[in-house]
C-alpha cells in the first residue's frame, strides 16, 4: 500500500517529470494486483492505479478511487493477509513477508522494534501462529501514537538566560540533573551545562528517538548559525519512558566501502580526487540527518556513475543494475552459509573451500539452477495453522526451481551478477 500513497503524493506533486509517474505507476500496478493481502480487491486496486496520469489533480476521480482504495484497505491489510494465511493458499512467503513487514514499517514502526517483537515471538511458538501474529500487528497499527519524552543536555552554557518566559523547555544544569535522577536514574550520565526537553508522539520508543535526532540535527544547525558561541550536543539524551540513554545523533545506518581493503588500498595516504570528493559526500550519511544524508549519498552516486555527456537518469539506471546484481547476491551468500551449517556432504565441502563469498554464491547458484534437490532449512519459530512445532521452515522457492523457469530466472540472476 506504500507505493499506492507514493503514486497518489508524486502525480500531483509539482515538478516531478512526466516518465517518473509512469514509471511508478507501472511497478505500482503490478505490485498491487499481485498482493494476496488485498485480497479479491486486489485487481481493482490496480486498475485504480493504472488510471492515475501525470498532471492528474486532488479531485480527479481516478485520484480519488485510488485514495478511498487505500484508505480502506490500509487498516485492513494485516487482517486480509492473517485470512489468505488460514485458508491455506499458496504464496510467496517471503513475497509475504516483505510485503508485511513494510506495511508495519510504513506505518511508523522503527525496524528495531520490529526486530524486537518478532525474537520474542519466536521464543514462543506453541502459542503464537503467523495469523496470531498478523492480526496483533492489525491491533498495534489501530492504536494511535502515543508521546515520548527526552531530555537532551548540552556540554556548554547556552549564550542566553534560561527561564520559563523567555526560554520555554530549557533546563538548567541543576534541573537537568534533577529530571534525569527523577526519571532516568541509571542511563549514562555525562557532562552538561543544561539542556532541553523534547516531546515526540510516534508508534514506539525508538521512532521517537530517530524523530527526535531529527529534530536535534536541525536544532544543532540553527544553534551553530545562529549564535557567536555555538551551543553543543551532548552524544547521548535521556528517555522518561524506557529509563535510559539513546544516542542524539543516527549511528545505526550501515556503510560499508570494502574496496579499499580488497584491493590493498587502505593504508594509501593519497587518493584520487575524485574518490576525495566522494568520501566527503559520504561524510554525514552515518551520522547526519535524514534529507542530508539522502542527498549527500546521491550525490556520491552520480559523481562515480555520471560523465559529462551523460543524460540526466544514467546514475539512476546504472545504480539500479548495481542494487539488482547485490541483492540476489547477498540472498545467495546467505543461503550458501546456511547450507553450510546445516549439511556435511560434497556440495557443503565445496562452498566451504571457496575463496570468498562471490564464488561461494555462484557455486551455490549453480546449484540452485541444475534442478538437483537441494534439502535445507530449519525449525520455524512462528508456526502456520495446524502445523506442528517440529515441522521444518518450506525451501525457499528459488531452492526448487521448475526446469521451465529456474533456466530463465537463473540466467538473468547470473548476468546481473556479472
Amino acid at each position: 500500500m506504500q507505493l499506492a500513497r507514493e503514486l497518489l503524493d508524486e502525480s500531483i506533486a509539482p515538478g516531478v517529470p512526466v516518465n517518473a509517474v509512469e514509471d511508478l505507476r507501472s511497478y505500482a500496478t503490478h505490485a498491487l494486483k499481485t498482493d494476496s493481502g488485498l485480497g479479491e480487491s486486489r485487481n481493482a486496486v490496480g486498475k485504480a492505479a493504472a488510471a492515475i496520469k501525470p498532471g492528474i489533480t486532488a479531485g480527479s476521480h481516478a485520484y480519488v478511487v485510488l485514495q478511498e482504495h487505500v484508505r480502506r484497505h490500509d487498516a485492513a491489510y494485516p487482517d486480509d493477509w492473517a485470512e489468505e494465511f488460514e485458508r491455506g493458499r499458496a504464496a510467496d512467503i517471503e513475497g509475504a513477508a516483505r510485503r508485511v513487514a513494510a506495511h508495519i514499517l510504513d506505518a511508523g514502526y522503527h525496524r528495531s522494534s520490529l526486530h524486537t517483537w518478532i525474537t520474542n515471538l519466536r521464543k514462543r511458538p506453541d502459542v503464537c501462529t503467523v495469523p496470531d501474529f498478523l492480526r496483533g500487528a492489525a491491533e498495534r497499527l489501530a492504536r494511535p501514537e502515543r508521546g515520548y519524552a527526552f531530555c537532551v543536555p548540552v556540554t556548554n552554557e547556552p549564550p542566553f538566560t534560561i527561564d520559563a518566559a523567555t526560554a520555554p523547555g530549557w533546563l538548567t544544569s541543576t534541573a537537568a540533573a534533577a529530571w534525569k535522577k527523577r526519571h532516568a536514574p541509571d542511563a549514562v550520565a555525562v557532562r552538561h551545562q543544561g539542556g532541553f526537553l523534547l516531546e515526540i508522539a510516534a508508534r514506539d520508543v525508538n521512532s521517537a528517538a530517530d524523530r527526535a535526532r531529527t529534530r536535534i540535527a536541525n536544532l544543532q544547525t540553527k544553534f551553530n548559525v545562529g549564535s557567536r558561541g555555538a551551543i553543543q550536543i551532548a552524544p547521548w539524551m535521556w528517555s522518561k519512558d524506557k529509563a535510559t540513554a539513546f544516542a542524539t545523533h543516527t549511528t545505526n545506518r550501515t556503510l560499508d566501502v570494502r574496496s579499499f581493503e580488497r584491493l590493498g588500498l587502505l593504508p594509501d595516504l593519497r587518493m584520487p580526487d575524485y574518490i576525495t570528493g566522494a568520501l566527503a559526500l559520504l561524510q554525514p550519511v552515518r551520522t547526519g540527518a535524514a534529507h542530508i544524508a539522502i542527498m549527500s549519498g546521491w550525490s556520491a552516486i552520480e559523481s562515480h556513475l555520471v560523465g559529462p555527456d551523460d543524460a540526466d537518469i544514467v546514475a539512476a539506471e546504472r545504480f539500479s543494475l548495481i542494487v539488482a546484481a547485490s541483492m540476489p547476491r547477498g540472498e545467495l551468500t546467505r543461503l550458501a552459509h546456511a547450507y553450510i551449517r546445516e549439511n556435511d556432504d560434497a556440495l557443503a565441502d565445496e562452498l566451504r573451500g571457496c575463496p570468498d563469498n562471490l564464488s561461494r554464491a555462484r557455486r551455490f547458484q549453480r546449484r540452485l539452477c541444475s534442478g538437483e534437490p537441494l534439502v535445507m532449512g530449519r525449525p520455524t519459530g512462528l508456526r502456520s495453522p495446524g502445523s506442528s512445532r517440529s515441522s521444518r521452515t518450506p525451501q525457499p522457492r528459488s531452492a526448487r526451481p521448475r526446469p521451465s523457469s529456474a533456466k530463465s530466472s537463473c540466467a538473468s540472476t547470473a548476468s546481473a551478477m556479472r
